[in-house]
This record gives structure tokens, C-alpha cells and sequence, in this order.
């Protein structure tokens, strides 16, 4: 029910008009009317909690309060990934409504996406996750998940449950929920995280340059002896493994187009120990197989 703004409302703020929607009028699309409520006849029925004289609510509301949305919009810092989860892990609330719940989410996560733990999400797991919901054209407006046609068009299994009549096959939307309900995207974001953070506790060295002889080739240029992968910039300017020690002919070997007059640096600590213990800590829900392909090369 809703205040209509344009009418005042008499002084002891008593509601006189409200705009509803009746669904068995309008089963195909959402159309609100205004009613007087002194003079129309609403026939309804008072539901309370099971075992308490509280009153219901929809398992929509009941979603909406737990995922700390006033928080986010006063400013707060809110985990955007356990959101997401929370949202994917519900089954009361209807799936058309946590659509529409999820797009408002990923517009907030466009505008500033480096803001939110969902930065750390993996660019593959991401973009995979935004193509799977690009898929799925539906639920555009926020009052879709009110609407029975809308409903059994596009989350048949759970209106089938919801009616209590014979279970439909789940539709795109609900597979996709179903999918997510797997996996966690919070746990993700904290593991990728750790992925970029631990090396930073070994830390690297500089060891040498690199240079240029007089041909105009690349030239490496040690000034600590080391055996160790040695890393830097290629010429595009990005981070990259450039060389690579040649046990047969004890010298380093190029991995990379390296920019020249670039340091090089080694790695202190031990990659592969690193990766070990993040690997055995793995709670994102993925087989560790899928998230070894998030290591970058420093890994590898």
C-alpha cells in the first residue's frame, strides 16, 4: 500500500487512499489502482509467524532485512560478495525478485568496482558470472515478482511450489540459483585477496637490468648471481616473467619480450609453498582443479 503524495492525508495521518494491486485482476502485468480506503470493502486475512502471534512476512521482506541494504546505502562497508551469496543461498523468496535484487547490485558494483570485496573475484569467474545473468532477460522492474504470469513463465519450479501443485522444471533463472547456491563468491573474493596479497610477505629483490648490446638486442645484466625465475616489465609496460634459468647451459634464457633498460627482480619467498596453503584453505566451493586457474604466473 502506498500514500498517494498528491492527496493530503487528513490530520490524524490516517491512509484515505492507497494504491494496490489486485493479481487476480491483473494477472499478466502490474497495474496499480488507487482505492478510498473509507469506502472500499478489502477482504483479508491477518497471517502471523507459526507458533507466535507476530505478524508474517513475505519471504521476500524477510530476504531483503537480512542483506544489510540501509547499511550500504548510509555509507557503510558491506561485504557486495556476501550479498551476493545470501541472495543466491535463499529459497523462500521468489527468484524473479532476487533478479532484480541482483541487477541493482551490479549496476552499484559498475559504478565503483574497486570499492567492494568483489574486486577480488577473479576477472574469469566474474565475467563468467555476469554472462550467465546476462543470459536471462527478465525481471527489469521491481514489481515483476508480484505478477503470476511473469511468475510462471520465469521461475515455474518455484511457483509450482508455492501454489502447491505438481513440480514444474526449473527454468534458466532457477538453474542459476541453483548453481550459485554451490559455491560461495564471498570466500572466492578473500581467497583472491590472498592470492595477490601473500607475495608481498616475501617480498623480491632487485638483481639486474636490462640492457641493450651493441646489435640493439636484449641483454640481461646480473649483478647477484641467482637461479631463480627473474621478473619484471615487458614492453607493453605490464608486470610479466621475462627469464628463465637454463640448467643445461647455466645461465638464464628469455621468457618474454623485456623492456629494455628495465630492472629484474627474484622472488624471495617460495611460490609453490604458498600456493600449497592456499589451495588446503580452499571454502570457495570450487574444486581446487577451477581455482588453480586463478593463479597468476608468479605461481605457475
Amino acid at each position: 500500500m502506498f500514500e498517494d503524495p498528491a492527496r493530503k492525508p487528513p490530520i490524524n495521518w490516517e491512509f484515505t487512499w492507497a494504491n494496490l494491486y489486485d493479481p487476480a485482476k491483473y494477472p499478466a502485468k502490474l497495474v496499480k489502482e488507487y482505492y478510498n480506503i473509507r469506502y472500499t470493502v478489502l477482504k483479508f486475512e491477518f497471517i502471523t509467524e507459526k507458533g507466535s502471534e507476530m505478524p508474517a512476512s513475505l519471504p521476500e521482506s524477510k530476504l531483503l532485512n537480512r542483506l544489510r541494504l540501509p547499511e550500504l546505502v548510509a555509507g557503510k562497508q558491506v561485504s557486495l560478495a556476501s550479498v551476493l551469496d545470501e541472495i543466491h543461498s535463499d529459497t523462500g523468496a521468489s527468484p524473479v525478485f532476487k533478479k532484480y535484487i541482483i541487477e541493482i547490485l551490479m549496476n552499484v558494483i559498475a559504478v565503483r568496482p574497486g570499492e567492494w570485496d568483489t574486486y577480488w573475484l577473479t576477472h574469469p569467474s566474474l565475467r563468467g558470472y555476469r554472462e550467465r545473468l546476462g543470459k536471462i532477460n527478465c525481471c527489469k522492474s521491481s514489481g515483476d515478482w508480484m505478477v503470476p504470469d511473469i511468475q510462471k513463465k520465469i521461475a515455474p519450479k518455484h511457483w509450482a511450489e508455492k501454489i502447491k501443485v505438481s513440480p514444474a522444471k526449473p527454468s534458466m533463472l532457477e538453474n542459476f540459483f541453483m548453481l550459485h547456491r554451490k559455491t560461495s563468491l564471498e570466500a572466492s573474493a578473500r581467497l583472491g585477496r590472498q592470492i595477490v596479497l601473500r607475495p608481498y610477505d616475501g617480498g623480491f629483490t632487485l638483481v639486474g637490468f636490462v640492457e641493450l648490446d651493441h646489435a640493439g638486442d636484449e641483454q640481461l645484466s646480473i649483478r647477484k648471481p641467482t637461479a631463480k625465475r627473474l621478473w619484471g616489465w615487458d614492453r607493453d609496460g605490464k608486470p610479466a616473467r621475462l627469464f628463465e634459468w637454463d640448467p643445461g647451459k647455466k645461465r638464464h634464457k628469455a621468457t618474454g619480450n623485456a623492456m629494455p633498460f628495465s630492472p629484474v627482480y627474484e622472488f624471495n619467498g617460495d611460490a609453490a609453498v604458498i600456493k600449497m596453503d592456499l589451495l588446503k584453505g580452499n571454502k570457495t566451493g570450487h574444486e581446487n582443479e577451477v581455482v588453480e586457474t586463478w593463479f597468476p604466473p608468479l605461481y605457475q
